[in-house]
């Protein structure tokens, strides 16, 4: 009988400087250094970017977004994070109220439960029970979770074509976004 083999991989040179600076260097979210990823906490924020919060103040916050007719986005953490603009703020046309942020793409920001972009539905079952699921008559391919009031889900396109009619998704179906928004009572 044999003992245990023992490979020693050593890597060197600039590969080697790059894997430990990537390793423990922290990454920026709109001025904000972390470790690990933030969280999707649903209905407050994802990381520093909080629901009912000023849209003008959020993007001077991030230098490096992008603005669209409706908010801004930015990529962190390899997800693409998208802030939307709801209601004007009061005294202030020019400014508008967040209302609701989604983070599609990438897989390090995630709920606490661990769901985000491409958790399958059989995890998110897993992690709340029931989830309220806008079904494909209507077009729209999501779900709301009744135990965290302020989180919806975005699927990919799982209807078919034709029918635009599914009573149930297939729990292997991926979530392409993970949304926060403010809750209406």
């Amino acid at each position: 009988m044999r003992g245990p083999i023992i490979v020693l991989l050593v890597i060197t040179g600039p590969l080697a400087a790059k894997a430990i600076s990537d390793a423990s260097a922290p990454e920026s979210l709109c001025g904000h250094a972390y470790t690990l990823p933030p969280t999707v906490d649903a209905p407050d924020s994802v990381g520093p970017l909080p629901l009912r919060s000023s849209l003008v103040y959020l993007r001077r916050s991030c230098p490096g977004a992008r603005d669209t007719t409706s908010g801004f986005y930015l990529r962190a953490f390899g997800s693409v994070i998208e802030v939307v603009g709801d209601q004007p703020v009061l005294g202030d046309s020019a400014d508008r109220v967040v209302g609701l942020i989604r983070v599609s793409g990438g897989r390090r920001i995630r709920t606490r439960e661990g769901i985000g972009p491409w958790s399958t539905l059989r995890e998110a079952k897993r992690a709340w029970g029931t989830l309220e699921v806008v079904g494909c008559a209507a077009g729209v391919e999501y779900a709301y979770v009744p135990q965290r009031p302020g989180l919806g889900l975005r699927f990919g396109d799982v209807c078919p074509r034709a029918a635009r009619e599914l009573t149930t998704y297939p729990d292997s179906v991926a979530i392409q976004a993970v949304e926060i928004f403010t809750p209406v009572d």
